[in-house]
């Protein structure tokens, strides 16, 4: 027979969690471990920085550890993320970790340089063909005063 001091400690025992690593990056692994000598089965939640339940799942403890790998999304914003274990009715525990934002990935080859010269080109065979042009014109006109 169990004794009642035993039974009240189970009762209001929660379960330990522990979360490796507790910041990452989106496209990371995060690893949730549950401590519970008490029960074979949890409830496992974790909640986005806006509170919206994106993962739900059960966990199987063996000899009172459990343990699961949850893909953080690529697309995860960054903030605080819940995690929330439910044992039993009566046992709660809750954890917390941050994802970071996703950084730009660095500059490489020194500074970004528009090329216009293609600008410049364009330019200077407009201004050659406008001469010809006019050019011509005088030509035609000394001509037809010539006439």
């Amino acid at each position: 027979m169990i004794p009642a001091v035993l039974i009240a400690l189970l009762a209001t025992a929660s379960p330990q969690v522990i979360v490796d690593p507790p910041v990452v990056r989106p496209g990371s692994k995060v690893t949730i471990m549950v401590i519970d000598d008490a029960f074979e089965v949890c409830l496992i939640d974790i909640r986005d920085p806006e509170g919206n339940i994106i993962l739900s799942t059960t966990m199987e403890l063996a000899d009172g550890l459990g343990e699961i790998e949850w893909d953080v999304p690529r697309s995860a914003k960054p903030g605080d993320y819940s995690i929330s274990v439910v044992c039993r009715a009566s046992s709660y525990a809750s954890y917390n970790f941050e994802v970071l934002g996703v950084e730009s990935p660095p500059l490489v080859g020194g500074e970004v340089r528009r090329d216009h010269s293609h600008w410049l080109t364009s330019v200077t065979l407009i201004a050659t063909l406008a001469l010809a042009y006019f050019a011509f014109r005088v030509e035609i006109g000394k001509t037809l005063q010539r006439l």
